[in-house]
């Protein structure tokens, strides 16, 4: 029930909060503005709904695996960025529907490139490498479940999101990026299992499971930055 109630409270103020954003935009007629919100909510519900609810499908239909610890960090690794790409497959699509507005996608975007392969190489996944590293580590090590990791990697996205962009990632929009980045390793943290015994959760590492892939991921990201902008 308690996770019921989480993921309507989720899902219904990510959707209302940009369905009512878009409404007011349309109203103001600021046609560059409206573009990004209906790119934003073609991302949310193509990628948080649809392929979210066939994530949730597939995990109820399929038994837990349990795999020998290398080949485990080899399969976490390979899911979580695989669903990272297909989560950028949406994002970018998104970007290049600015055409249908008639604007460049220079111009109306939310990702930070038309090009897919730029995205993915330079931007975002790139940088998400060493979070999904030190989660994988946790993972192994500790029990957590992959309801745990939905939350507090969407919590983490949403402080990425607010590092690379600052007050245009607005507290609001917490949901809108909990369900984005949670989907990325809901279902990888959920169906494998390491074949060794784990220890338990206590509190305090849920804590070391919000910092450990921030802390993992704070020095590659400067370093790309430095690399690729030299």
């Amino acid at each position: 029930m308690t996770k019921q109630l989480f993921w309507i409270i989720l899902y219904g103020w990510a959707l209302t909060y940009h369905g009512l954003l878009w409404v007011h935009i349309y109203h103001e007629g600021s046609r560059t503005s409206l573009a990004i919100v209906t790119m934003a909510l073609g991302l949310l519900v193509i990628w948080g709904v649809l392929l979210g609810l066939v994530q949730k499908k597939f995990m109820q239909s399929r038994s837990l695996v349990v795999v020998s610890s290398p080949r485990f960090v080899i399969y976490m690794m390979l899911l979580m960025t695989g669903l990272a790409c297909m989560a950028e497959v949406v994002s970018v699509t998104m970007t290049n529907t600015a055409y249908l507005w008639s604007l460049s996608p220079y111009e109306a975007y939310i990702t930070a490139s038309p090009n897919y392969i730029e995205v993915v190489t330079r931007h975002s996944v790139i940088v998400f490498l060493p979070q999904f590293l030190a989660i994988t580590l946790l993972h192994h090590r500790y029990q957590y479940k992959g309801f745990a990791w939905f939350v507090m990697y969407g919590l983490i996205g949403y402080v990425n999101e607010w590092l690379a962009f600052g007050e245009a990632a607005s507290w609001v929009s917490i949901p809108f990026w909990m369900i984005i980045y949670g989907w990325i390793v809901y279902l990888p943290t959920h169906w494998l299992r390491p074949d060794k015994a784990r220890i338990k959760v206590r509190i305090y590492h849920y804590g070391a499971a919000l910092f450990v892939p921030l802390a993992f991921s704070i020095p590659w990201a400067l370093f790309l930055v430095a690399w690729l902008h030299s």
